[in-house]
């Protein structure tokens, strides 16, 4: 069997326990006296199921291990996670256990078939029980792995754990002994998990279910082997699913209970020191308590599924709920009744963007609460702290507003303009955000952005909480007049101290510009906001986006966004590329590698990865009503962008330990039975 079969099992064994606090190891009895166990029967043609002992309450299956790490090594390379490094993080508890032939339980251990790790609630007030299962050629090969194997009355065996070892079964740990405090000077060792051996159903003919909790392991075992090995299997590879139902209503209850007695403790006038700053803390702490218990209420269900093969990755996380009253079901049912396609905006966008994104804009009446609050807070604060004149506060609070209607729809890319003719780098990445409505409600709020940065309590107030130099290293930013249809230009020049520009506002020597460009569009009903460096290469890129306009539109990207999207309505949906991310992370990689000493041409431009960093990197979320409101968040990334993205991983970390002196690594322990292996 392979080190990754090891490893699985070994993760298996030693890892997977309770969330009760681990057992205190008695001093080692004399052995009990074991009869040997009869020849292990194969798994009769027929089992029935059992009654479950409790609530299902979590459930992650492994769908094919052995192939989800074969895989993974031939998209990110052999020893992309090495099974050492894994083994290494669990191999002390196992490290020459007694009772265990390490070598046939590799051998009898069966990962063509799921794993599963459930977590039962059988008393309402307890913790739940939790235990892994894992697939076993049959039990009479399971069984020879073990040597102190007990006959259980439920037609399993008892296949390692304390009673095997010749120990009495450790007793409860202390109410008042903290399981967490590893440096305890009367800390004992952990306790050796429970395995059991269990005939199954399902595609395995035995399981071997183990705990770290040696009564969830009995009382879970033919629960495991029978009922969950034999569930349905999904297409994942894999999936988690948790239901919170009961449990996050008892949350829910236990934070109403408990936030009244917190909140007249701690927000208080003494506590505070300021009662109007008091009063507004607790009024705006029962608002968002009682949200966040409604939410907490009605979250019922959580899945999360994975996929990785010659498709690439996938990812996604559902959340469901039970009803529609709270703060969050009513916002996922109100974007689920505008989902729609891409808008007509995204054939505008240029054709060589790097990243983009669409969506639709929420309901006011769900997101002016929410401003309100925080408005309320900060006016408090600034108020208590006699930060500003009340004129200063007024216009400070003011930005803290809503500008957008309704379920308006929007794009926003970015992307970066080609560097000149003579191959000097450009640095210069441009960002775009189009709206379907008019501009006025923009401009208003650049203006008075602006209007407000350029009060002098904002340096007065940075010279208090630093000092002056900070205070007059400030970037500079005016609004300056512009010519139609741009509707408003606002200009950041940083000072000297933070970079040191090249003549005309370019990239330093440290790839940072100097001067960065707002420009506001108008384009009728639909209004166009762009931000770069290099203002004039913006004012081009942004005249081309008017459907008026007789440039060519953006169709090269957008095509590429609507065949994977063709024929679906969803909320939002962002899609990006390896070679977009390193793009907008130039700046930052450029300085990064010279404050390493790092020399040579730089690695990360699209043009050196494998595969130039181009294939689509998709985000997607759908929300959906009814009475049921959930919400489904994806990610999908097809297999030569994670095999770019190991190769900057790799190049990452040849760049720092380089720059480290190599010091990086460490040797692993090796696998059990395997030959020292040699740094």
């Amino acid at each position: 069997m392979s080190r990754s079969a090891t490893t699985f099992i070994l993760m298996l064994l030693c890892a997977c326990g309770t969330g009760a606090p681990p057992p205190v190891v008695q001093a080692p009895q004399a052995p009990i006296e074991v009869a040997p166990a009869p020849a292990a029967p194969q798994a009769p043609a027929q089992l029935e199921p059992v009654e479950a002992p409790g609530d299902l309450i979590m459930h992650l299956r492994w769908l094919r291990p052995a192939a989800t790490l074969e895989a993974i090594e031939q998209l990110l390379g052999p020893n992309a996670i090495p099974a050492d490094d894994v083994v290494s993080l669990m191999f002390e508890q196992l490290d020459g256990a007694e009772g265990v032939d390490h070598e046939r339980l590799r051998d009898a251990i069966a990962l063509d078939v799921p794993a599963d790790v459930i977590a039962v609630s059988v008393d309402p007030e307890g913790l739940p029980l939790v235990v892994a299962s894992v697939g076993l050629r049959s039990v009479k090969a399971g069984l020879a792995a073990f040597e102190g194997e007990v006959r259980r009355g439920d037609g399993t065996w008892l296949a390692y754990g304390p009673e095997t070892l010749g120990r009495e079964p450790p007793p409860e740990t202390p109410a008042d002994v903290d399981p967490f405090d590893v440096d305890a000077e009367d800390a004992e060792p952990d306790v050796p998990p429970t395995c059991i051996i269990a005939p199954a159903l399902g595609p395995s003919s035995a399981r071997i279910v183990c705990s770290a909790d040696g009564d969830a392991a009995k009382q879970l075992a033919t629960f495991a082997a029978r009922n969950v090995a034999a569930m349905p299997s999904t297409t994942d590879d894999f999936r988690i699913d948790f239901s919170l139902g009961r449990w996050t209503k008892q949350l829910a209850q236990e934070v109403d209970e408990g936030w009244p007695a917190f909140r007249d403790e701690a927000l208080t006038e003494q506590e505070v020191g300021n009662a109007k700053l008091a009063a507004v803390l607790r009024r705006v702490g029962d608002d968002v308590v009682r949200a966040s218990s409604g939410m907490l209420a009605e979250l019922d269900r959580v899945t999360v599924a994975a996929s990785v093969g010659d498709r690439g990755l996938d990812l996604a996380l559902e959340l469901g709920m039970s009803g529609r009253r709270s703060f969050l079901s009513r916002m996922l049912a109100d974007a689920a009744a505008h989902d729609g396609p891409p808008p007509a905006m995204m054939t505008r966008l240029p054709s060589d963007f790097s990243s983009a994104q669409f969506g639709r804009t929420g309901a006011r009446n769900v997101v002016t609460p929410g401003l309100k609050a925080v408005r309320d807070v900060l006016a408090a604060v600034l108020d208590a702290q006699k930060i500003g004149s009340p004129s200063d506060r007024m216009a400070w609070l003011a930005l803290l507003r809503a500008t957008a209607a309704d379920h308006i729809p929007y794009v926003s890319a970015t992307g970066a303009f080609k560097p000149p003719a003579t191959g000097s780098p450009s640095g210069q990445n441009w960002w775009l955000f189009g709206i379907e409505q008019p501009s006025g409600p923009s401009v208003d709020w650049f203006r008075d952005a602006v209007r407000a940065y350029n009060r002098p309590a904002v340096r007065q107030l940075v010279r208090d909480m630093l000092d002056a130099a900070a205070a007059n290293n400030l970037p500079r930013v005016t609004m300056v007049p512009v010519a139609p249809p741009f509707e408003a230009r606002i200009v950041v020049d940083l000072p000297k101290a933070l970079t040191t520009p090249s003549a005309g506002g370019a990239p330093s020597a440290g790839g940072v510009p100097s001067r960065y460009e707002l420009l506001v569009l108008a384009d009728g009903d639909r209004t166009w906001t762009g931000v770069s460096s290099d203002g004039a290469a913006l004012r081009q890129l942004m005249l081309k986006l008017p459907a008026s306009s007789t440039g060519s539109p953006g169709t090269a990207a957008t095509q590429r966004i609507r065949a994977v999207l063709a024929g679906r309505d969803v909320t939002r949906v962002s899609v990006t590329s390896v070679g977009g991310i390193v793009q907008e992370m130039d700046p930052f990689l450029t300085i990064l590698t010279q404050a390493l000493g790092a020399a040579g041409p730089p690695w990360w431009t699209p043009g050196a990865l494998p595969h130039g960093g181009v294939d689509p990197i998709l985000t997607v979320v759908d929300a959906s009503g009814g009475d049921h409101p959930a919400v489904r968040m994806s990610l999908e990334i097809p297999r030569s962008a994670l095999e770019d993205f190991g190769f900057l991983s790799k190049q990452v970390g040849q760049a720092l330990s380089s720059a480290f002196g190599g010091g990086l690594s460490a040797p692993v322990p090796p696998l059990p039975g395997a030959p020292p292996t040699t740094p």
